[in-house]
């Protein structure tokens, strides 16, 4: 019986992950209409695409919680630019994930951030080097394909180089925004 009810919880937490979660709600109205009935084999849309195969991705990274977040974008903490770039529209409905992990848990795998960027550049998204940073605490980047800008901004503690006693966490994040470009 306790085995039952962990699982069912573990079912509960685990349940977004379930591929096919990025879709808008009027893919999952037509995912549920009857066999035949028009609208019955839904498409994807290009972002709910990119977020399926974003999150796909870093779903099994090592010592992560991924979280999913759907609707409109406008307002939230990771804008392309402080001035709104006229290359997004942060006020249309996209996707933003955040992901949570550990260094030590990570291992020799690859980081989430290292692992977005090797996987939509090798798909031929284009970078937007107008977008790019790194740094000790963190990594900023945006890659754009087919009417989708894909946003990525890590941050970690880099440590203090004139504290030798300084331990930094072990804590990273990495938030992800998909959106429609204009």
């Amino acid at each position: 019986m306790r085995v039952v009810s962990v699982l069912a919880v573990l079912a509960l937490l685990v349940g977004s992950g379930v591929p096919g979660h990025c879709r808008g709600p009027e893919v999952l109205l037509a995912a549920d209409a009857p066999a035949g009935a028009p609208g019955a084999s839904p498409t994807l849309s290009p972002v709910d695409a990119a977020c399926e195969l974003v999150y796909s991705t870093v779903l099994p990274t090592p010592g992560t919680i991924v979280e999913r977040f759907g609707g409109v974008l406008g307002g939230e903490p990771v804008p392309l630019d402080a001035a709104g770039s006229k290359a997004a529209r942060p006020d249309a409905a996209g996707w933003t994930l955040v992901i949570s992990g550990s260094w030590e848990e990570l291992g020799d795998a690859p980081s989430p951030d290292g692992a977005i960027f090797e996987l939509l550049t090798g798909k031929g998204w284009l970078e937007l080097p107008e977008h790019s940073a790194d740094g000790p605490d963190g990594t900023r980047f945006a890659l754009s394909s087919g009417g989708v800008i894909c946003s990525v901004w890590g941050r970690w503690d880099g440590g203090d180089d004139t504290d030798s006693t300084y331990v930094a966490s072990d804590v990273y994040q990495v938030i992800v925004r998909l959106m429609p470009s204009e």
